[in-house]
């Protein structure tokens, strides 16, 4: 059943704080939809912050949406962060089906924290969007603060900044399996850990030096993962804005 209407008004007014959403997709702009649904936790900085950016539309897809074909017309998908298994339930197969012929015929997917274990094909019920796995999966509880990142030269033109070194906010988010995704001609790092966070059970020396940051091709569309948060930090939530305005300039980028 589709979302009640006093949810979905309640989720909008968090989000943008009385910031209007699109209702409709405007010429011209580029045309976002942020997925919310059971498992999506967005933050609230996000939300503002796509709202409030002059060359973007903004609005919100559930589940429902999702496989009803409501991304047509969008330009790309945000998935943020919460529990991805959660989030792929709430779309179940037929809205996961929807997200791949969505990225597949040129939209743009970004993936952050849970959104970016989801494009991974880490579990059957992931997207599987791009061609690596995680590592260490009984100890995904890693912690959370803040670690440094060094981004790459071709990690700053995407993010829009200046900065080599950053220290970013991270929450559990996932450890690409490095030695797979460096053999991957489709896939393209923008950014390192240079520290990481380890379950007390888990197996130490894994997330350091592991890709922060990334990107490739599905199809004709693209698709960008970030497993820390930018958007936890006001001062850094634009990275994730001018993200999108890259890789909507760069439709075309091959590796």
């Amino acid at each position: 059943m589709r979302q009640s209407v006093i949810f979905r008004f309640l989720i909008a007014l968090l989000l943008t704080t009385l910031i209007p959403l699109a209702a409709t997709p405007v010429p011209n702009k580029i045309k976002v939809a942020l997925f919310l649904d059971k498992g999506a936790r967005p933050r609230t900085t996000l939300g503002i912050a796509l709202a409030s950016a002059p060359d973007m539309t903004f609005t919100t897809l559930d589940g429902e949406e999702l496989r009803e074909g409501d991304l047509r017309g969008f330009d790309v998908l945000v998935v943020p962060g919460g529990s991805a298994q959660r989030e792929s339930m709430s779309m179940k197969a037929e809205g996961r089906s929807e997200v791949r012929r969505f990225v597949n015929e040129g939209g743009i997917y970004m993936g952050i924290c849970a959104g970016c274990y989801l494009l991974t094909q880490a579990r059957s019920t992931d997207l599987g969007l791009l061609p690596v796995d995680t590592v260490d999966k009984p100890h995904w509880a890693r912690g959370h603060g803040m670690l440094p990142i060094e981004l790459t030269s071709l990690g700053k033109e995407v993010f829009g900044t200046n900065q080599t070194f950053l220290s970013i906010y991270y929450h559990n988010g996932p450890v690409i399996n490095a030695s797979v995704a460096i053999r991957e001609s489709n896939f393209q790092p923008l950014g390192y850990f240079r520290g990481e966070f380890v379950h007390r059970n888990g197996i130490h020396g894994l997330m350091v030096n592991s890709p922060a940051m990334f990107f490739g091709r599905f199809g004709k569309g693209l698709v960008l993962g970030i497993s820390p948060h930018p958007e936890a930090s006001p001062s850094q939530v634009q990275m994730e804005l001018n993200a999108i305005r890259w890789l909507y300039a760069h439709r075309s980028w091959v590796p």
